[in-house]
């Protein structure tokens, strides 16, 4: 599982959002249901909330880059850049799109792009996350509105 990703459903459980494993979507929904979504595919995206049983599909990607001045450094900086969207399948729109990006300097790349990511994950997860629940909570209250206002009664 990319270290991104790791990060990522790391903070979404650590706050209380239910996330449907890799493993069982790997399963549920075909690699190239996968990558139409991860290129942009609304539909793709939808289908495979809909197959897992969630209304938030996250897709993206993350990459990793080496900065160097073309000299020779003991400390080597790691620049990460992660872009998501937030789409909800059963809504079938896109309720969120993301970008961040973290460069740490440190004395082992592996170090420095594990830093990286945890930093870029958290500045996406403190948007991404209350994005979600007020997602969620819009939802609940239009289904409320729904429920409390009684049906007109007509006489005959």
């Amino acid at each position: 599982m990319p270290i991104s990703e790791t990060s990522l459903t790391k903070n979404f459980i650590e706050e209380g959002i239910p996330v449907v494993r890799r493993s069982f979507i790997r399963y549920a929904v075909s690699e190239e249901m996968v990558m139409s979504a991860m290129k942009g595919d609304l539909s793709a995206a939808v289908d495979i909330g809909l197959k897992a049983g969630a209304d938030i599909v996250i897709v993206g990607n993350a990459t990793s880059t080496l900065v160097t001045d073309g000299q020779v450094q003991s400390q080597q900086a790691v620049r990460v850049a992660i872009s998501t969207k937030v789409i909800s399948s059963y809504h079938s729109t896109i309720i969120a799109a993301k970008s961040n990006f973290a460069t740490v300097t440190g004395n082992k790349v592996l170090v420095g792009e594990l830093e990286a990511f945890h930093r870029a994950g958290k500045k996406l997860t403190e948007f991404l996350i209350p994005t979600i629940q007020k997602h969620w909570k819009a939802g609940n209250e239009k289904k409320e509105a729904k429920r409390s206002v009684p049906a007109p009664k007509k006489d005959l």
